[in-house]
């Protein structure tokens, strides 16, 4: 009876997700249409050579967020590895986020690391804290850029959420707050969870390395605007575009699909129709580098053989 209603809850929740994004493409779809005139003119006169220093912001800043999984894998206890197999297991986990269900990106991950030596703890640990690093540190930078655009008279940025959800995101890494979080879910799953948890400072210095990577995206997909838009707020843009990957993230659509573009619309300061464009302007730019990523990890691991070192405890097993 209890595995009925667990199914029957997956249901609806499936059901329920496909609804929200269903509605959010819709959304988008809508202000294309609505402000198609407006649209169509930024697509007739866009500067398409602007496209070329977003496609290298949006692959650096890919690439970057790739290379930041090693650092977090030593974070929690495992060794080194072959830097090039990691970036690649990255990517090709990255694929499981365009599918349903926000956990398969984070289980590809965690089983693309076991089958690179890591113990199944250091494993999902790492995946988890460069989730949760990834996420603060777009949180921080969020918060820098509302206070760029408030400066820059965009008195209705909303700063307040990202400064909040800044203040959530470090009093959860704390270790004293993890450890009760951990134990929570291992009472809900019935079953204690083996997790690794690294020290306050550790999580910060881990998260304080992603900064770049959001100023990366940001700049992408502030560099896409400025192909349709004459002169975009590029405060207001480069914070709408963090401010809708941190809520298409925590969202059940897979890969954020319609919730960022929504989100982006709505808080980049820029016409709806054209902010429209921008959107899925950038979406198509980060599926190639994500797809492209994906395709040519796949090779590197079919091609290349893992490290000899077993690295399970942060040493080189003899």
């Amino acid at each position: 009876m209890a595995a009925s209603n667990r199914r029957g809850l997956k249901l609806v929740f499936r059901a329920v997700s496909l609804v929200f994004v269903a509605l959010c493409i819709a959304f988008v779809v809508h202000l294309l249409v609505k402000d198609w005139p407006s649209t169509s003119s930024a697509l007739r006169h866009a500067q398409l050579w602007w496209l070329l220093p977003a496609a290298l912001c949006a692959v650096l800043g890919m690439f970057l967020l790739a290379s930041r999984w090693g650092a977090a894998i030593m974070a929690v206890g495992g060794g080194p590895a072959g830097h090039h197999r990691l970036i690649s297991a990255f990517f090709v986990g990255e694929a499981g986020k365009y599918i349903p269900g926000a956990v398969w990106a984070m289980l590809g991950r965690g089983e693309l690391a076991r089958r690179e030596g890591y113990e199944r703890a250091v494993a999902y640990s790492s995946v988890a804290l460069s989730v949760i690093g990834c996420y603060l540190a777009a949180a921080f930078t969020a918060l820098v850029l509302a206070v760029a655009a408030l400066i820059g008279g965009s008195s209705s940025t909303p700063w307040w959420p990202v400064a909040v959800v800044a203040a959530v995101g470090i009093t959860v890494i704390h270790p004293a707050v993890s450890r009760r979080i951990l134990a929570l879910v291992s009472r809900a799953f019935g079953r204690a969870l083996k997790v690794e948890i690294p020290s306050w400072g550790t999580c910060l210095r881990l998260t304080a390395t992603y900064i770049p990577v959001w100023i990366l995206i940001a700049a992408a997909t502030t560099l896409v605007s400025k192909s349709l838009v004459p002169d975009p707020p590029l405060a207001r843009v480069a914070l709408a575009a963090v401010v809708s990957w941190i809520v298409g993230f925590i969202t059940p659509s897979p890969g954020g699909i319609g919730v960022r573009e929504a989100v982006f619309v709505a808080t980049a300061g820029l016409a709806s129709g054209p902010a429209a464009a921008v959107a899925i302007l950038a979406r198509v730019l980060f599926v190639l580098v994500d797809g492209s990523g994906a395709g040519v990890g796949w090779l590197v691991l079919r091609i290349t053989e893992p490290s000899s070192v077993l690295v399970t405890t942060g040493r080189e097993a003899i």
